[in-house]
């Protein structure tokens, strides 16, 4: 989660020094693989990075700061929006519901890494779920399974033990 601007919590730490903190943990688990972040953001973007040049209408009319830091952290670590970019979610449908004092805008997101990109197969926003003042945005990853054979064990087999409570002990000391 990050606050939005002018909230509170951004006196302790100021926006810009939380989304440094989310580019510097994206790139050290993108060294150990696949990557993906989501969330509520309160970024408004306007576009993806370098991934698509025409970009939906339906897509914020505006970038606000959080939409600015958070497109510099998938500029930082080769990071993919899904946002307007991946099946599913190509139109950047709202996430947050219009009330009498606001629009219906986009604040949250899915970010992939470029080694997961191949792998997602939708991301989406599930229309008509009221169980927050967000909608919740689902990412599909279909991810390669990798079958191994099985080995038979060539070694001794293990003794076979009746279990009683009273004889634990010697359970014990049967499996060293």
């Amino acid at each position: 989660y990050m606050p939005p601007a002018g909230s509170p919590q951004l006196r302790e730490t100021p926006v810009g020094e939380r989304f440094h903190e989310l580019t510097v943990d994206i790139a050290a688990a993108a060294v150990e693989g696949y990557v993906l972040v989501g969330g509520d953001f309160n970024a408004h973007v306007t576009r993806p990075v370098t991934q698509v040049t025409g970009f939906p209408e339906r897509m914020e009319r505006h970038l606000n700061g959080h939409g600015k830091h958070l497109l510099e952290v998938c500029c930082d670590t080769d990071a993919v929006l899904c946002t307007g970019y991946v099946a599913g979610d190509t139109e950047g449908l709202p996430t947050f519901h219009a009330t009498m004092r606001s629009r219906a805008t986009r604040p949250d997101h899915m970010l992939v890494s470029q080694s997961l990109l191949g792998h997602v197969e939708s991301s989406t926003v599930l229309p008509g779920f009221r169980g927050s003042d967000h909608l919740p945005l689902v990412t599909l990853i279909r991810l390669p399974v990798l079958v191994q054979p099985h080995q038979a064990c060539h070694g001794q087999p293990l003794r076979q033990a009746r279990w009683h409570p009273s004889g634990q002990h010697c359970y014990a000391t049967a499996l060293q």
